[in-house]
């Protein structure tokens, strides 16, 4: 039955929509408007204040690497100014012929020793001379320097710990850089990896051994320096959560970063924008730079040249966290302001409120059929439009009770059908899970039996790895057939254990003191020497006997059982 409604009153005449109005008027211009100016001058704020951090992290953290290098290349020129490397490279120096074809004799010669190896008596000084030892035990103090080198004043290879190809260096642009009179006595290149190029796995140098009268150079000290202690200090700054920094240089590739920036990864950054400026070291990430280059320094004539920099580095949704803070306060403070306008709202609407508490009165205690009969349908704009809404609704409830009711039979029936189908299935796999374990029990019994060979001795072998689970019940078994047999000796014959760890000795010294608590006396047979080695690194002392096989074992224990016999029969006479 259809009942004629009253017209659905005009938007104008909504009250929703004019509490809507109301609300959205009086609170959500002005929340948005305060909002969106917080958070503006916040950003701004928060900006100029992360930027000049991050330039004073910069600045800090690239003074702090350049006294790194300064440190790390001072000790290599207290090795360079030291007096066994002057002395070596002078007697060098001066072993050479003054006589041109003599000395051009003696280079060819000592090229050819070179090539025989160290066995030349020409050659094995300058592969394990004193100074070779002291460039060892230098590298050994200081795992940054590798490949350390000393030639002489013609450019042959006077002491190293990483031989070349060939003693004559003398071809070469870094010895000819340092060696000049009136050259620089520093050079330093970029070494890079074969497969990336532009990875950049350390520093190759050459250092001017000078004359302490004539400053005049004497031989070159050459060697390659990585970059550990860099990445080890770098990797205290760049802790989860916080700015990450970078040591870049000229070409603007990674020699030392983070996991988000790996070595060889390219980071061009606008030196001249930074911090003001962000910009995209990854695609798609906005992140906030500050540059800095290495501070001045002694090294700085031969480091200026690279361009290296260092670039403090955070994504800027990081950077900008504590904005979040702030507008939460400003959220909590908007849901104050509107809790205050729904109870003006409420009280506002309550004049037109009440024809609906009415309706809701006349509602309470009826069934629907009731209200589908007699609910009234007034004119009283939306009261009468939900009144005739409502006697609509509980028609169409009615009308759908009688077909849920018979779903509900039918699903009702499947549901119990379904039961009885997984009852039986729980039952069966209750039953293999119960079969499943008697027959484990069973193979575990097998993997360990315990043989009784005499009245006063058992034989206990083991087969396949003795893990945690089967030493433990090793350790059970055997203790309870001891005080089962009432047995003077027991056999673990340990021939079949392909493996002998630490775990499995402990296993076998707590047999062996608990065999020892209940009177019995243990003997491990069929050890292998990959097995006495173990036992030897476990324990100084075995507190059992040890047999290389279970027929010696067993020849053992009968002699040892005669012994026994024969003391007791002497006993009793």
């Amino acid at each position: 039955m259809k009942h004629q409604l009253l017209r659905r009153p005009r938007w104008a005449e909504s009250l929703r929509t004019r509490l809507i109005l109301l609300l959205f008027g009086l609170s959500i211009f002005p929340l948005a408007l305060m909002l969106s100016l917080s958070i503006v001058l916040m950003r701004q704020d928060l900006m100029r204040q992360i930027s000049k951090a991050m330039t004073i992290q910069a600045s800090t953290r690239a003074a702090e690497i350049t006294l790194l290098f300064e440190q790390q290349f001072a000790n290599l020129s207290s090795l360079v100014s030291s007096d066994l490397l002057f002395r070596t490279v002078q007697l060098a120096n001066t072993s050479y012929p003054i006589a041109t074809s003599e000395r051009q004799a003696y280079k060819q010669a000592l090229v050819a020793a070179w090539q025989h190896g160290v066995t030349d008596p020409l050659i094995e000084a300058r592969v394990r001379g004193p100074l070779v030892a002291e460039l060892y035990s230098f590298q050994q103090r200081f795992p940054t320097f590798e490949q350390l080198m000393l030639t002489d004043n013609q450019g042959f290879v006077v002491a190293t710990t990483t031989p070349p190809q060939s003693i004559d260096q003398s071809t070469q642009a870094w010895w000819s850089a340092v060696q000049q009179p009136d050259g620089s006595t520093f050079y330093i290149r970029e070494l890079s990896s074969p497969e990336q190029p532009n990875t950049i796995t350390g520093l190759f140098f050459a250092i001017s051994v000078l004359n302490p009268v004539t400053q005049l150079p004497m031989g070159v000290v050459s060697g390659v320096y990585r970059f550990t202690e860099v990445k080890q200090r770098l990797a205290l700054y760049n802790q989860p959560g916080q700015p990450q920094t970078l040591f870049v240089n000229g070409q603007d590739y990674v020699l030392s970063g983070s996991a988000e920036y790996p070595i060889g990864t390219h980071v061009a950054v606008d030196v001249a924008a930074a911090p003001q400026a962000t910009a995209m070291l990854t695609p798609g990430v906005p992140v906030l730079v500050a540059v800095a280059p290495l501070a001045s320094s002694e090294l700085a004539a031969a480091l200026d040249p690279l361009g290296w920099h260092v670039v403090v580095v955070q994504p800027e949704a990081v950077a900008l966290q504590p904005i979040t803070n702030h507008t939460l306060f400003l959220l909590a403070g908007g849901a104050l302001i509107l809790v205050l306008l729904l109870g003006g709202a409420y009280q506002l609407g309550r004049s037109v409120t009440r024809p609906l508490v009415r309706l809701a009165r006349t509602l309470r205690g009826h069934n629907l059929r009731e209200i589908a009969q007699n609910i009234p349908v007034a004119s009283q704009g939306e009261v009468g439009y939900l009144a005739g809404t409502i006697r609509d609704l509980a028609e169409r409830v009615l009308a759908s009770q009688t077909a849920i009711e018979a779903t509900n039979q039918q699903l009702e029936q499947q549901v119990a059908d379904r039961t009885a189908e997984l009852s039986q299935m729980v039952n069966q796999q209750t039953s293999l899970l119960e079969s499943r374990t008697m027959l484990l029990e069973q193979i575990q019994a097998m993997a360990m039996p315990i043989l009784p060979v005499t009245d006063h001795m058992i034989v206990v072998p083991i087969i396949g790895v003795l893990d945690v689970q089967r030493a433990t019940q090793l350790l059970e078994v055997v203790l309870k057939a001891v005080e089962r047999t009432k047995v003077a000796i027991v056999l673990l014959d340990v021939t079949g254990v392909p493996v002998f760890d630490p775990a499995a000795v402990q296993f076998v010294l707590s047999i062996s003191a608990g065999c020892s608590l209940l009177g019995a006396e243990m003997v491990v047979v069929g050890i292998r020497p990959e097995v006495a080695q173990t036992l030897v690194n476990a324990t100084n002392s075995l507190p059992f006997t040890t047999k290389s096989s279970l027929q010696e074992g067993v020849l053992w224990a009968q002699g040892r059982s005669r012994s026994a016999w024969r003391q007791q029969a002497a006993v009793k006479h």
